[in-house]
Formats: structure tokens, C-alpha cells, sequence
């Protein structure tokens, strides 16, 4: 590193390579008497580390960075013996391999896969990512906000290879819903009298639930939907794209989840709803009329579609339901405009600008200037 020289009255201030400061005196010369002989003196840039990455803006990492000092962990070594290991005291406020040379299993030829990954310590009710941070092992006491401290590789452009991995949980705004790994069964009627034992933990995890299960997936060349997964969801806290929305569980339709009745979703788990349509006749986004949707007492006729009662009414909803009614009212637009044009001008237009009112709108602006 090159060292930061500052010429001055009376004093060179000199960094040294070992961050060291160390003043050393001169004969000041006027600039109008300067030798011919002596080139001009010129400061020369510190160069230190490259800028640091903090996450995410939507999940940010958390911590005091670029503090002196050391954080003791206690670590387990490839036999499985604890030992204790010396990180610094900045550990997890930055984007950064860590663990790399550090962790007693990133010091071998043969390190573990997630050794260079970067990642940072976040806070999990500010981390609107689509991963999940998890619960760190490594400093298991430590809070922060009353809460234990939470990890993201995905926050630093990373993969996580460390956490023993776990079931999907679906959209980050929308999550599944339930208790996993819980053992038991659940039984499911169907219409055909059949009684099928489902897992005890159905539904709380994205999940292929019916394959092999469901009387319709055994055998030969079962449909496309008993490969999909699905899971159940709150329907107030469950933000779809394109106006797709939940569906009321035909497998359970007595259950209910804070007092509304359970909700299902294929798209929060990655897959299309190939199931609903053909299977499940009393769901609401089947009703294509408002006197069909209005003879089902779990369904409420909503910007033109017949959707889940709860969307219209319950307490809880009430942002879920503006959020969609705006959703539903710019697709219906959309449609539209794609259909016939406005006032002359191409469809495409239109939809360009309408996704733009639809955008400002939603961020709390009352018109476009």
C-alpha cells in the first residue's frame, strides 16, 4: 500500500503500510519561490480496502463494521471435538467469506463447499427476500432486538451450502402456513367415500402432497397436478402476482386458520394451479357469476370476480383486500386495453401506460405529474 502523503505547513503527515500515522518536519517553501530543481510535491490517495458490501437493500446486514478486536466461537472440528476459534470483532456486519481460513473446516485441502461463500448477519423482520435468513449456530446467546441473530448468504449474492436444508416455505409474501414435522396423520374425505391418511404436517410446506397419496395419482400416468406442489397460506398475508389468488381447501373445508377458513396455493410454491379447475367445482374462482358466487356462503363477489369471503370481509384482511382490489382493477384494464385500444391508441400503449399509474399508485402517490 502506498503511503498518504499530506503536504502542509510545517509537517508531512505519513500513513505507513501498517496503518501507522508519523509526522516529519520540512522547511516550508513559498510557492513563489519554489527550486526549479525540486518537483512539486504531490499527495498520493490512500488506497485501502475495496468498499464493503451490506446486503440486500431489502435485507441489509446488521452490526458495528471495521471495529478492533476479537469474537470467540466455539466450533467443532472434523472429529466432532468443540473448539474455540478466533474471528474478528466485526464478525457478520459486512458481506464476506468469513469462514474462510477461519472455521476449522475451511483450513484444509479438502474445505467444505460453503467455506468461500459470503454472508452477513441480518434482521429477520427486515429481510423481504425470497430466502429465508436462518438462526445462527455460532453465536447462540447473542440477540439483537431481543431476538437470536439471523444469517443470509442470499442477502450477499451467495448460495447457502452450510444450513442443513429445509423445506420451501413459498413466496416471501406469502408464506405457507402450519406446523411441519409433525407426526401423525390426517384423514381427507372425498366424494366417492373414499377416506385417504395424508401426513399429519399436510400443507405446511411447499410440497408434492398428493403424489401417491391422493386415490387419483397411483397407478399409471396419474395427472400433472399430482407432481405439483402446493401449499396452505394465510389469505390476508398473501401477495400474488398477475391477480392470482388463494382458493378455500376443498381437503379440509372445516378447518380454519384464526378463525378463517384454509386457504391453499400451488403458485406460491413455484407451481400452476392444473388442479383447481377441474377438481374442485365449489371454489370460488370457479363461480363465473355473481348469482353463482353469491349461493356460496364461504365466496363474495369482488372487482368483478368471485373470490374467498374473507378477502371481503374479515377484519384481518383489510390491506390484503385494497392490495387485490387494486390488482384486479388494473388487470381488468389491462384486458381491456388490450382488447379494443383507448382513444385511439395501440394496446400496447395503453398498457404501458396504465402499468404506470398502477406503479405510482402503489407507492402512495395521488396522480403523475
Amino acid at each position: 500500500m502506498k503511503p498518504f502523503v499530506s503536504v502542509g505547513v510545517g509537517a508531512a503527515m505519513i500513513a505507513g503500510a501498517d496503518g501507522t500515522v508519523s509526522a516529519h518536519h520540512h522547511h516550508h517553501r513559498s510557492l513563489g519561490h519554489r527550486s526549479a530543481t525540486a518537483p512539486a510535491t504531490r499527495p498520493i490517495p490512500f488506497q485501502g480496502p475495496p468498499p464493503a458490501h451490506y446486503g440486500d437493500s431489502k435485507c441489509p446486514c446488521i452490526g458495528w463494521d471495521n471495529i478492533a478486536g476479537d469474537t470467540l466461537l466455539e466450533l467443532q472440528d472434523d472429529d466432532g471435538k468443540k473448539v474455540d476459534v478466533m474471528y474478528p470483532a466485526d464478525l457478520g456486519a459486512r458481506c464476506e467469506k468469513w469462514d474462510d481460513e477461519r472455521h476449522t473446516l475451511c483450513k484444509s485441502d479438502s474445505k467444505k463447499p460453503w467455506c468461500k461463500q459470503s454472508w452477513c448477519y441480518v434482521d429477520p423482520c427486515k429481510c423481504d427476500i425470497d430466502v429465508l435468513p436462518q438462526m445462527t449456530l455460532y453465536q447462540p446467546e447473542t440477540t439483537f432486538r431481543n431476538l437470536p441473530l439471523f444469517y443470509s448468504y442470499a442477502t450477499c449474492g451467495g448460495e447457502d451450502m452450510f444450513t442443513k436444508k429445509h423445506p420451501p416455505l413459498g413466496s416471501h409474501k406469502c408464506r405457507c402456513v402450519g406446523f411441519a414435522g409433525v407426526a401423525g396423520t390426517t384423514e381427507v374425505s372425498f366424494k366417492s367415500g373414499q377416506v385417504t391418511e395424508y401426513p399429519a404436517d399436510l400443507g405446511s410446506t411447499c410440497s408434492a402432497w398428493d403424489a401417491d397419496t391422493h386415490p387419483d395419482c397411483k397407478g399409471e400416468n396419474p395427472p400433472s397436478w399430482c407432481k405439483a406442489q402446493w401449499c396452505y397460506i394465510d389469505p390476508c398475508e398473501c401477495d400474488l402476482p398477475g391477480g392470482l389468488v388463494p382458493k378455500i381447501s376443498a381437503y379440509m373445508p372445516h378447518a380454519t386458520l384464526t378463525g378463517k377458513n384454509l386457504y391453499y396455493s400451488y403458485e406460491t410454491c413455484g407451481s400452476p394451479d392444473t388442479w383447481t379447475a377441474e377438481n374442485h367445482p365449489e371454489a370460488c374462482v370457479n363461480q363465473e357469476t355473481e348469482e353463482e358466487c353469491d349461493e356460496n356462503a364461504r365466496c363474495a363477489w369482488i372487482e368483478g370476480r368471485c373470490l374467498g369471503r374473507e378477502l371481503a370481509h374479515h377484519p384481518l384482511c383489510k390491506d390484503a383486500r385494497k392490495e387485490l382490489g387494486e390488482k384486479l382493477a388494473v388487470a381488468e384494464a389491462l384486458a381491456e386495453a388490450e382488447r379494443a385500444g383507448v382513444d385511439g391508441q395501440r394496446p400496447s400503449q395503453m398498457v404501458t401506460m396504465l402499468v404506470a399509474l398502477f406503479s405510482v399508485a402503489a407507492c402512495g402517490f395521488a396522480s403523475i405529474a
